[in-house]
């Protein structure tokens, strides 16, 4: 009688069945016994199984659920807590022939030159870019905002200048030049032996050395695809024909590997190749023909 006397609702229960069964008009036949108690307790005995069968259904459902939840909230926490967490980055990509102008968050600009890439998480909280390729940057001061551009394996951070990163990744090798300011080129991995540039000076971090040097002859020209001035002091002429090509892109080749010797100063502020090519042949007497897609220069040369 273990159920019966489980609860009060479950002792009025049975009393009220017992006196309905008693009204009743007695079966032909006895499907009980006569003491109720024997009987009940069978009928209980018979049941009390699918109760235990019912718990456990009950206890798997809920496990179930549970279960169902757990994977929700999991689900829910990757989405907007570690996929968030990945920025997605502003890219900008020139062309072969194109040059673009690239104006950041904080206000500073960018002037990209051709076959570069400059990448930055669009809330810049840190003024860090990314750049493959050349760049001119005029930083914004903030302060106490550093400005850091990476490059290969190269650093180069700054608080408020303009200067020149070449980093194309066939040269293997990080160039930068300053212009006004002062900047700082280290290797990303270590930064122990990191040089500071101030204004007019150049640096490099070669691949294969993994640690910036100053350049002792400064990198005047570096800029000059932005700024369209080019500035030879004395130059030899073979370095003046792998500056214009740099530059233009346009391969100039020297008939006579003296003219390579000659030394040539004078300042360009144009972006016509052809016009500085008649100005340099004119004042070294040389003489200037295109052959296929390269321009040939002949003539006496200098002696070394």
């Amino acid at each position: 009688m273990t159920w019966v006397e489980a609860s009060t609702a479950n002792r009025e229960y049975f009393d009220h069945m017992q006196a309905l069964w008693g009204a009743a008009e007695p079966p032909a036949t006895e499907f009980f016994e006569k003491n109720w108690e024997s009987s009940w307790d069978k009928v209980e005995e018979a049941i009390q199984p699918v109760a235990k069968v019912r718990r456990l259904r009950g206890r798997f459902f809920r496990m179930q659920l549970a279960a169902v939840l757990l994977i929700g909230i999991g689900l829910s926490f990757w989405y907007f807590f570690l996929q968030e967490g990945e920025p997605e980055w502003k890219t900008i990509q020139t062309a072969s022939a194109e040059k673009t102008e690239v104006l950041l968050p904080d206000s500073s600009r960018v002037w990209l030159n051709a076959n570069s890439q400059l990448r930055y998480d669009p809330e810049f909280s840190d003024r860090v870019v990314w750049l493959e390729g050349e760049g001119f940057f005029d930083v914004t001061h903030q302060a106490g905002a550093t400005f850091s551009i990476r490059s290969g394996e190269a650093v180069t951070t700054v608080l408020g200048t303009s200067f020149n990163v070449r980093a194309y990744p066939e040269e293997k090798k990080i160039s930068v030049s300053v212009v006004t300011g002062k900047v700082q080129l280290a290797n990303a991995v270590d930064t122990k032996e990191a040089v500071v540039l101030q204004a007019g000076q150049s640096a490099s971090l070669d691949e294969a050395k993994k640690s910036p040097e100053i350049d002792e002859e400064p990198a005047v020209n570096a800029p000059s695809w932005h700024t369209q001035v080019l500035r030879f002091d004395d130059e030899l002429m073979l370095e003046v024909v792998q500056a214009l090509e740099m530059q233009f892109g346009k391969e100039i080749r020297l008939d006579n590997p003296a003219i390579g010797n000659c030394h040539y100063t004078g300042n360009f502020k144009t972006n016509d190749l052809t016009e500085i090519m008649n100005a340099l042949s004119f004042a070294l007497r040389l003489e200037m023909e295109t052959r296929g897609d390269s321009i040939v220069l002949s003539g006496e040369g200098c002696n070394q």
